[in-house]
């Protein structure tokens, strides 16, 4: 599957606003995205996300893209994003993620605490999502899909039929997942956006709310 047609269905797609806080720079921050692959339900447990459920075929094309890459990579979830992720730690993550992106853009490399910096525009590479990072400044159409596997201790397990239409998308099936989860490496944010400002020449308002403490809370019916 070539970077071409994915990143046509992407262009054919309305993704909806990001609801997490944790990846919004601000209130006013238009970041989107939504989640194919196992989910997590409130009420259910281990779920098939509904953006999966509308648009199977995109999920499909990503497993595959990712397979011919790296062909022995484990995920649970795939997280389709446009536009840019502020100064976060992903939480509920195991082991490592894998990030590639997306469209005509100049920038918009992918920055990990203490000095990393990848270049991901076609290029996928291996990432450690529990250390802080965030998107650095670009220019132009950016999608960015990041593949990692949902850590959780709800034992609800999903039924056969989700089993089997993830499967045969090209996910892996939970019992292949790490067996533990990492850390996410909160304590490192404010190293990490004093790193940013003083190298980098970020600004704080760039950089984002990474305490989370300016973000309404949003009411949210599952969560990856």
């Amino acid at each position: 599957m070539s970077a071409t047609e994915i990143l046509g269905y992407l262009r054919s797609i309305q993704l909806p606003r990001e609801r997490r806080r944790s990846v919004r720079a601000s209130v006013k921050h238009d970041k989107r995205g939504f989640v194919l692959g196992y989910v997590i339900s409130y009420s259910l447990g281990w779920v098939c996300s509904s953006a999966t459920l509308q648009h199977p075929e995109l999920a499909k094309m990503l497993c595959h893209y990712i397979r011919t890459r790296f062909p022995k990579l484990v995920f649970t979830s795939i997280m389709v994003n446009e536009g840019r992720s502020a100064l976060h730690v992903d939480k509920s993550n195991c082991d490592l993620s894998a990030i590639v992106s997306f469209g005509e853009h100049t920038g918009g490399e992918l920055w990990q605490y203490p000095d990393t910096v990848l270049k991901i525009l076609k290029r996928p590479k291996l990432c450690h999502g529990s250390l802080p990072h965030i998107t650095l400044p670009y220019e132009g159409e950016r999608y960015s899909i990041v593949y990692f596997n949902l850590a959780t201790q709800d034992s609800r397990l999903p039924n056969k039929a989700t089993v089997t239409l993830l499967d045969h998308l090209g996910f892996n099936r939970l019992a292949e997942r790490p067996a533990k989860s990492l850390p996410a490496r909160e304590d490192l944010l404010p190293e990490a956006a004093r790193i940013l400002r003083r190298e980098l020449g970020l600004s704080s308002a760039f950089i984002g709310d990474y305490l989370n403490k300016r973000i309404p809370r949003a009411d949210r019916a599952t969560k990856a």
